[in-house]
């Protein structure tokens, strides 16, 4: 077990180490480096971890990677923790509190990536301790990289004035983002887009209202963090001459959603004629509650 901590440039015992004394908020990262230092998560990932508490895993992943020091060690407290990843530590919310230590110890500690100087399930929110990343298994690279989440991502998420549950915006980004292929900017290839319905959204992450992926994608489009195009339509499968949105397409650059390449990339999923809303040969119906 460590017995002390090398934080910013100074060795402290670990033993009653206060966050009031010594967390520093300047990170020594420039910020033009933060959209290219990243995480990769699996396909593996999104199926283990969902849910309101599930998804603090993301959080919880690049909180570490934007905080590793030299030699693979992370100094914190949990309430540094709560606090950056946007939850508050005034209330003395046992359940958050628990999500975090309890994913600390089952998927970081348990699984072998890291060990901890403390009983992460009994340390005071306000005591510093240590993990210390195995040289054996690297937490933040899989073979399997299915999506990848940067920490400038990570900082405006949870930096971000949102009343959504941070856990949520995170789970839904990366849930859209995943689909969106990251082809060479030097290559001609189709659009960098998505698809995925509320509906694929609402199960892949595992959260229940529509509601909340309602407002979750709202608010990302507010913070320009994904962009949406919406004015798409294709017949009705069950009424001749009526037509009915589409579902939304996502992108990460607004330009992406430019031209009429989107609608061929949604004629292949309706296998219709897909039309731009000033070209429907029809009648429009707006569904009463849009679930797509």
């Amino acid at each position: 077990m460590l017995l002390d901590c090398y934080f910013y440039g100074k060795t402290f015992p670990l033993t009653n180490f206060k966050e009031e004394n010594y967390i520093n908020d300047n990170i020594f990262i420039p910020n033009e480096e933060k959209q290219n230092i990243t995480v990769g998560f699996s396909k593996k990932d999104f199926k283990n971890h969902k849910g309101v508490s599930g998804l603090k895993y993301y959080l919880v992943i690049m909180y570490l990677r934007k905080h590793l020091q030299t030699f693979g060690e992370i100094c914190l407290t949990l309430n540094s923790l709560l606090e950056e990843c946007g939850y508050s530590t005034r209330s003395h919310n046992k359940s958050i509190y628990s999500d975090f230590r309890e994913i600390i110890k089952t998927e970081l500690i348990n699984k072998g990536y890291a060990n901890c100087s403390v009983d992460i399930f009994t340390v005071n929110p306000t005591v510093m301790f240590s993990i210390q990343l195995s040289e054996k298994k690297n937490l933040f690279y899989t073979k399997d990289n299915f999506v990848q989440f940067s920490i400038s991502e990570y900082e405006k998420i949870s930096n971000s004035d949102s009343k959504i549950n941070k856990s949520v915006l995170v789970g839904v980004y990366l849930f859209i983002k995943q689909y969106i292929m990251d082809y060479p900017n030097d290559t001609i290839s189709p659009p960098r887009i998505s698809f995925p319905s509320k509906q694929q959204i609402k199960k892949g992450i595992g959260i229940s209202s529509f509601t909340t992926i309602e407002n979750a994608i709202s608010f990302l489009a507010k913070m320009k963090m994904i962009y949406i195009r919406t004015d798409m339509f294709v017949e009705n499968t069950e009424e001749e001459n009526i037509y009915v949105p589409t579902r939304n397409v996502f992108a990460l650059d607004v330009e992406e959603l430019d031209g009429d390449a989107i609608l061929i990339e949604l004629e292949r999923i309706y296998g219709k004629k897909v039309y731009n809303k000033i070209d429907v040969p029809g009648k429009i119906r707006y569904l009463d509650k849009q679930k797509g």
